[in-house]
């Protein structure tokens, strides 16, 4: 598609959103240009004051990077005002040992969930809902799924354990979530920034996020292995960790480890774990498009 249809299906695309959204889209959008629709016949176009709240943002037409970027940053929001939403009951600790000694991450997403207001037992919730795949062997291949996809291995072995990542997780949540009435859903919030995740802590609204084990530096293992869907031979993390941010005293994190129970963790200290692992983090909301919220994102003009 050329870039003169990108420009009118944004336009379009905008006009949709403030018709549906009502009034209080607080997006304005000013054309700088005139944009040839066909030889001889240009369109001039100015959308403002769509609602009420006072000065909007103004956002010209981006280039394909800043569109990437400003999409990124109201999905960031859009995930912030969905947890807003929900009213969450003060974590409760859930410990993965006996049953689950390599289940820390669906360990850590039955805590969000019962803080939100869907309680499920761990144990459940890993054997119903959490999507799970083991090895199989091949012509002394050891063959294995992602863990962007599944759970890899046996949660319930202490050596036959490994770990997922926050896709399996949300798709466990969710699932769980609509087995229970709704009225809610998984958001990923992986990526976010440091400012950010300081007021997920300030309000209190609990995380899911993945570090390592007593916030060392990764290391990986050096005696597994096995091999993708995609033929790359995949070598896992030998100290990664889940755990959930429920807070914060000071300078430091208020932690619910499914291992080593309440801690105190130094902001520092928990950065620099989190961000070696990617930034990788849960949480859960409401539902998209029951929201007013939804409507109301502020930071979506130009960058």
């Amino acid at each position: 598609m050329n870039k003169k249809k990108w420009r009118l299906l944004f336009i379009i695309s905008c006009i949709l959103l403030s018709s549906c959204f009502g009034r209080d889209f607080p997006v304005r959008l000013r054309s700088s240009f005139s944009t040839p629709l066909h030889d001889g016949m240009e369109m001039n176009l100015e959308l403002s004051g769509l609602g009420a709240q006072g000065p909007k943002n103004l956002l010209n037409f981006p280039s394909s990077q800043n569109l990437k970027r400003q999409t990124t940053q109201v999905l960031k929001n859009t995930a912030a005002a969905l947890a807003q939403e929900l009213k969450f009951a003060p974590v409760e600790l859930i410990l993965q040992n006996p049953e689950l000694p390599n289940g820390c991450e669906v360990t850590s997403l039955a805590m969000l969930l019962t803080s939100a207001g869907f309680p499920v037992d761990h144990v459940k919730l890993y054997q119903q809902y959490l999507p799970t795949k083991e090895f199989t062997y091949s012509k002394n291949q050891r063959l294995g799924p992602s863990p962007n996809e599944f759970y890899v291995g046996d949660a319930s072995s202490r050596t036959g354990g490994w770990y997922c990542f926050e896709s399996p997780i949300i798709e466990a949540g969710n699932a769980w979530i609509q087995a229970n009435g709704g009225g809610g859903r998984m958001l990923s919030l992986t990526g976010i920034s440091q400012s950010e995740l300081d007021q997920y802590a300030r309000d209190e609204t609990p995380v899911a996020v993945w570090v390592t084990m007593d916030y060392m530096p990764p290391v990986y293992t050096d005696s597994f292995s096995w091999i993708l869907p995609s033929g790359e031979r995949y070598i896992p993390y030998n100290n990664l960790h889940c755990v959930v941010l429920a807070g914060e005293e000071g300078e430091q994190y208020r932690i619910a480890d499914p291992m080593n129970g309440w801690q105190l963790v130094d902001k520092d200290v928990f950065w620099s774990s989190f961000d070696a692992m990617g930034l990788r983090a849960v949480t859960v909301g409401t539902e998209p498009f029951h929201n007013a919220n939804l409507c109301r994102i502020h930071h979506v003009g130009s960058l």
